[in-house]
C-alpha cells in the first residue's frame, strides 16, 4: 500500500465513520437516566471498529490502528472522555475474558 492509497483510504474511512456514527441521532431518542447515550449506544458501535479486518496484512493492520487512534480515539479522549474510558474498560474486559479461554481444545476427526 503506497502513501496515496493510504491517504485515500483514510479519507474514505472518515467519511464512512461519519455516516454510521449514531451519536447524531442522540437528540431524537428519549433521555436515559444514568449512563449517557454516547456510552450505552455509541460505545458498542465504536468498539466494533477497534480491530482491523482479519484479512489485513501487517502493514495494513499497522496503518489501520494508527488511523483508528488518530481519527477515532484521540478526538473521543478529548471531547467525550466518558466514552473513551468505557472503550478502554471494554478492551480490558475483552482481553481478560480471552485470557480465560482454553486454547487446548482437541479437534476430532
Amino acid at each position: 500500500m503506497d502513501g496515496a492509497d493510504l491517504e485515500e483510504t483514510k479519507v474514505r474511512s472518515a467519511w464512512i465513520v461519519g455516516q454510521v456514527d449514531i451519536r447524531g441521532w442522540a437528540h431524537a431518542l428519549p433521555r436515559q437516566s444514568g449512563t449517557s447515550f454516547s456510552v450505552t449506544q455509541a460505545g458498542p458501535h465504536i468498539a466494533l471498529l477497534m480491530s482491523p479486518p482479519e484479512t489485513a496484512t501487517k502493514a495494513m493492520e499497522d496503518a489501520y490502528i494508527e488511523w483508528f487512534e488518530e481519527a477515532i480515539l484521540a478526538p473521543l479522549r478529548e471531547k467525550i472522555p466518558e466514552l473513551y474510558r468505557w472503550l478502554v474498560e471494554y478492551q480490558k474486559r475483552l482481553v481478560s475474558e480471552m485470557s480465560k479461554v482454553d486454547l487446548a481444545v482437541e479437534i476430532s476427526d
